[in-house]
């Protein structure tokens, strides 16, 4: 059962088509334009954080962000404009900020990866150094999970593991998909001992971004319906940040006029 976030009244999850309940999630504007491409959520001391590539013409993307705290988002700034980022690179740009409220981007350009930092809420920025590709890996303090795709001769298959070590061992697999994955997978700890996994699922009217809670003893949950969701590459990228009880989700959706990423909030 999920509960709307604060100041919602809770409803009895959906049943769709597909069978598959729906997450009672509420859906939020987002400040991303039509077209923008590789957009980021994580989770900050007063809110979340959302990063993204806004198209500039010519071939040219900026990387932009916007703080979403108070139930509003901040006016979107720019990190950087270029006209050689790796748009459909391994690793999504982002933007995040540390507990003492130092702001960190990161993009690729090429096959470089190249990162920045703003000690000044985002006004003014240092110049550009080598990064790092990053783990997709969720932790706090020295508890982690790790969620992944697998497509191998038993068919595909959806995977979290935790981990007691900062990421230095895992436990056995545990088995998080419905049958027919296509991938798209994000994971993010709810507790020490909690994590709910995002994946899209194959299904007979196309696709569905699913979420399933697991916990360390390998027990899983029921599948949530988040949204439809196309299966080509690219379609139905999703990503998760937690702030107090509350999950936010970002997912991508093509239309006819470009893609567009939908921002939601729930209680998982």
């Amino acid at each position: 059962m999920i509960g709307l976030a604060s100041g919602c009244a809770p409803r009895e999850p959906k049943v769709v088509s597909s069978g598959v309940p729906r997450a009672a999630i509420e859906e939020v504007p987002s400040p991303v334009s039509f077209g923008s491409v590789a957009p980021h959520l994580s989770a900050v001391r007063d809110g979340v954080l959302l990063s993204w590539l806004e198209p500039e013409g010519a071939g040219r993307f900026a990387l932009v962000y916007s703080r979403y705290s108070a139930g509003r988002w901040s006016v979107p700034r720019t990190v950087v404009e270029r006209d050689d980022f790796l748009v459909d690179g391994p690793d999504a740009p982002s933007v995040v900020e540390d507990e003492r409220g130092t702001l960190f981007a990161y993009w690729l350009q090429k096959s470089d990866a190249r990162a920045a930092t703003s000690t000044d809420g985002g006004a003014t920025w240092s110049e550009p150094f080598h990064g790092t590709m990053r783990p997709r890996v969720d932790a706090v303090g020295r508890r982690a999970v790790t969620a992944w795709f697998r497509a191998a001769d038993d068919g595909p298959r959806v995977f979290a593991a935790f981990s007691d070590d900062a990421g230095a061992t895992f436990a056995k697999p545990i088995r998080i998909d419905d049958g027919k994955p296509v991938g798209r997978v994000a994971g993010l700890l709810l507790d020490e001992r909690t994590a709910l996994v995002t994946w899209v699922e194959q299904t007979d009217a196309g696709g569905e971004i699913r979420a399933r809670r697991a916990d360390r003893g390998g027990r899983r949950g029921p599948s949530l319906k988040i949204a439809d969701a196309g299966t080509a590459p690219g379609k139905g990228l999703t990503r998760m940040a937690r702030f107090g009880p509350d999950v936010y989700l970002m997912w991508t959706e093509q239309g006819p006029t470009g893609v567009h990423v939908h921002f939601a909030r729930g209680r998982f």
